[in-house]
Order: C-alpha cells, then structure tokens, then sequence
C-alpha cells in the first residue's frame, strides 16, 4: 500500500531551541515545544504537561514509566535521527499517555498528525506495554518505516495508523476513532 503522507516532510528545526539533552523527569513539570536531544523519559510518578506546539526528539525517544503520566493538547511530536540514532515512544509501567494533534488547517501542514516518525527511522515505532498502561492520540500516528506494538493487556486509541507493522499482543487492544 502506499503512504497516504509521502508528500509530508519532517518538521523544520530551523530556529527552534534547544530544550533538553537526555531529559529525565520525575516530578510534576511542564515543557516547552523546541528540540529535546537523546530523548526524554518521564517517571517515578511524574505528571507532565507539553505546552502546545512542536516537540522534534533528535536521537531519542519519548519514554513514560513508573505509572507517570504526559498529557498534551494542539501538539506534533516529531521523532528523528540524531547522536544517537532514532528513538520511538514507549508507554509502560501503567503509564498513560494522551495527546491530541493540532487541528487541520491549511497554514499548518501536520495539522491532524499527532506523532511523526522519521522516514529515515526504520524499524523504530511505539510501544504499549504492561497492564494498565494505555496511549491515546487524537490524530494520525505516522510510523511508515516503524512498528506499531501492543502488549500486555496494554491498550491504545488513535485516530488512524499508518506504520509498516502492527503487532498486538497477549489481550493488548487497538481502537480507532
């Protein structure tokens, strides 16, 4: 099948700052839409909140753990090589992760893409796993090279999915909206 956004480039960094390298967050915090370096990893009971805008992760991943939770409205998640290599987004520990993209609008060209990852990211994708652990993205998840992968009882709500695999397992479950 073809991909329905090949015409969709990564996001510009062009003027953006950079936010963060190698973030760890544990404890309630909100962060800023720029570059975060080598990923970010939010835990041990942290809540966070992204400010709306565009997060480009160069060389890592997004990680929510230790039953923290990130909560985001109007915002892309961008996802691309860097030091590192490429990072994903992984939801684990009975974490829960909601986000919700910008709406479509002509000026703004990932309006409804909720998460992009990199076509140069082969391989790279998300991850839901362990009981009580859920994603909830209001918008496209855009994994063409990636893997989309659900385990554990975990579960996740997107409005569409476009990713080379989708794996479920073990009573993971996958809805669209």
């Amino acid at each position: 099948m073809a991909d329905p956004l090949a015409f969709l480039s990564a996001p510009s960094t062009a003027g953006m700052p950079v936010r963060g390298t190698s973030l760890t967050v544990d404890s309630d915090t909100t962060l800023q839409p720029g570059i975060y370096e080598d990923g970010i990893t939010v835990s041990e009971n942290a809540s966070v909140t992204l400010v709306p805008g565009t997060y480009v992760l160069q060389g890592g991943g997004l990680t929510v753990e230790d039953e923290s939770s990130v909560q985001v409205q109007e915002v892309v998640v961008a996802f691309g090589p860097g030091s590192t290599g490429c990072g994903g987004l992984k939801v684990a520990g009975g974490s829960t992760l909601s986000l919700s993209a910008p709406a479509p609008a002509s000026a703004n060209p990932y309006g409804g893409v909720a998460v992009y990852m990199n076509r140069v990211c082969a391989s790279i994708g998300v991850r839901v796993t362990g009981v009580s652990s859920s994603a909830t993205l209001r918008g496209v998840l855009y994994a063409p090279k990636g893997e989309l992968s659900l385990n554990g009882a975990a579960s996740m709500t997107v409005g569409a999915v476009v990713a080379d695999t989708i794996t479920l397992n073990q009573g993971a479950t996958l809805k669209t909206e």
